[in-house]
């Protein structure tokens, strides 16, 4: 039978189980297999794509540019809702939205506006959108080529099977 690495995901860390990795583990190192020693193979595929408060509030500036430009009713509240971020913030960043002339609030009554988008504000969705694609390629790719080294390093620590090929089973996602 061939020779396989059986791996365990913990705490953001693969690792490979086998009396010393239950030395060191602990009796909730799970299953143990061939190989031997822990092995550090995806410390986090996020490092450094951490967001940051700035990088959400341009996230939520443009799904704010969105539904505005989408042309059903928007209130604050149902942006708060949508965003899944507080009342007072959504005001907040309305009012900084008017101020940079993306967005006219037009009175409809003394207590309900209607935000209409304006050409400065068409332009930075535009440019925010492009922005957030830029990103999410970006990230894809780079988090791709991290996984397929991890693999590779992980595959040159196993050991081949009898037909020269390194296995690596993954189980518990």
């Amino acid at each position: 039978t061939p020779t396989m690495c059986w791996r365990r995901w913990t705490r953001k860390v693969w690792t490979r189980t086998g009396d010393e990795a239950q030395k060191q583990a602990g009796p909730s190192a799970g299953t143990r297999g061939p190989c031997a020693s822990i092995v550090h193979l995806v410390n986090d595929v996020s490092h450094g794509h951490e967001v940051s408060p700035r990088t959400a509030e341009h996230d939520h500036q443009r799904q704010i540019l969105e539904a505005i430009a989408s042309g059903r009713p928007v209130t604050q509240r149902s942006l708060a809702r949508d965003l899944n971020i507080a009342l007072g913030l959504a005001n907040l960043l309305v009012r900084r939205l008017v101020a940079k002339g993306w967005v006219r609030m037009v009175g409809i009554s003394p207590r309900h506006v209607r935000y209409m988008m304006t050409a400065a504000g068409r332009e930075a969705l535009a440019r925010a959108t492009r922005a957030s694609l830029e990103n999410t390629l970006h990230l894809y790719t780079e988090t791709r080529s991290q996984i397929g080294a991890s693999l590779a390093v992980a595959a040159q620590r196993c050991p081949p099977d009898a037909a020269g090929q390194r296995r690596i089973v993954f189980y518990g996602a």
